[in-house]
């Protein structure tokens, strides 16, 4: 995407796109969500309007969708776990559209078809790097002993709270 192409698509599809964006942040998602949707989002209409006419976006069929997810995998190179994080962006926009706007006229009849259209295969595209329990303590006991207690509360609250590298920050102090 670039601002030069956003700025030539289907006003209908940005102006949906900025509506469920806007509902996003009424039920409080949070802002990374939110952006993460947008870019997605971005990518997915860049591609409606250089590849698929620019068509309204409950107007895109299964056809069109099994073109896009073909596109994504042979052409633009994309993994399946990217493909499949884009696909849950075109599904939650489409259940915006049937679950919020199912009283206008304009989408009274739309069904969301992009769940019709099998996943690629999961398959790991770089190999994982595990830890023993033995090494993490280790590394635990040394990061206290040279009094490093913040990088030691951050491996510990790894270790220990199941959360992903991009939780750990968001912990706040009444957690404890």
């Amino acid at each position: 995407t670039s601002p030069e192409l956003l700025s030539k698509l289907n006003r209908g599809n940005m102006r949906l796109k900025e509506d469920f964006l806007s509902y996003l942040r009424s039920v409080q998602r949070s802002p990374k969500t939110i952006a993460g949707y947008s870019n997605d989002l971005d990518i997915v209409l860049t591609w409606n309007y250089l590849y698929n006419n620019d068509k309204d976006f409950i107007k895109i069929s299964k056809r069109d969708w099994a073109a896009f997810q073909n596109w994504l995998i042979h052409e633009n190179g994309n993994s399946p776990a990217r493909v499949r994080r884009l696909k849950s962006a075109i599904s939650s926009l489409s259940n915006y559209i049937s679950n919020i706007l199912d009283d206008e006229e304009e989408f009274r009849d739309f069904r969301p078809v992009i769940r019709k259209i099998e996943s690629p295969a999961m398959q790991q595209v770089r190999k994982k790097t595990v830890w023993t329990d033995e090494a993490l303590d280790e590394l635990l006991d040394n990061l206290s002993k040279s009094k490093q207690h913040e990088k030691a509360c951050m491996l510990a609250l790894a270790m220990c709270s199941g959360r992903r590298k991009s939780e750990l920050c968001r912990f706040r102090v009444d957690d404890f």
